[in-house]
């Protein structure tokens, strides 16, 4: 009678159960936990950013919307336009308006000896006046200096005065006439040529001029 051998080292009993596990898997993947730290780190973060950047455009928003605005709105209110005022200088030329001003010329030497001297015209709306200021060799008791005014065509002419020697060897004259009522005559009808002459007749002919001088 035959016994079946029985199973040794040499002869395993055969394992039909499947394993779980196969012998070919070395090495299987896990998980750091440091990596799933630093993951739930992040989350906050980006969300604080966001929140951020919400609240600056926000932010931004509502001060181009209605901050700006507002103080634009508030300057303006704030500006008070004042009208411009009428340049007054003086000697200006207005055309078709009565002139007022006041102008120091020098005057031409006419004669050809040099003189030398300077007028002042005043025009207001009160008064006018002249003042004559020249370097002139002294006149003997036959001859004195006068001093006219006349228009740019010649159709005006008037002597103001004489001219009399102050105390520092100067020839001068100050004249001053006050008006009624204000003056109205443009620059084209006012006087403008001013003329020293050397006179020996007092009369309304002027003879020698030797210094003249134009306010236009």
């Amino acid at each position: 009678m035959d016994y079946p051998t029985p199973p040794n080292a040499t002869n395993p009993v055969p394992n039909n159960t499947t394993n779980p596990f196969p012998a070919n898997i070395t090495n299987t993947e896990s998980i750091n936990p440091q990596d799933t730290k630093k993951s739930g780190r992040k989350f906050p973060f980006i969300v604080i950013i966001l929140i951020i950047i919400i609240l600056l455009t926000a932010v931004a928003f509502i001060f181009v919307k209605w901050v700006i605005p507002s103080i634009k709105s508030n300057s303006s209110k704030n500006i008070v336009t004042q009208p411009s005022p009428t340049p007054t200088v003086s000697g200006v030329i207005q055309d078709n308006k009565p002139y007022y001003g006041e102008k120091t010329i020098t005057l031409i030497d006419k004669s050809g000896k040099g003189y030398t001297g300077q007028a002042t015209r005043i025009k207001t709306e009160t008064y006018g006046s002249y003042s004559v200021e020249v370097d002139l060799p002294e006149a003997n008791e036959n001859i004195f200096y006068q001093v006219w005014i006349s228009s740019d065509d010649g159709s005006y002419l008037k002597a103001i005065g004489k001219l009399v020697l102050n105390d520092q060897g100067k020839f001068v004259l100050n004249v001053r006439r006050d008006y009624e009522e204000p003056p109205t005559g443009t620059i084209d009808e006012i006087p403008n040529i001013i003329s020293i002459t050397q006179e020996t007749t007092d009369d309304t002919t002027p003879e020698n001029t030797i210094l003249q001088g134009n306010f236009r």
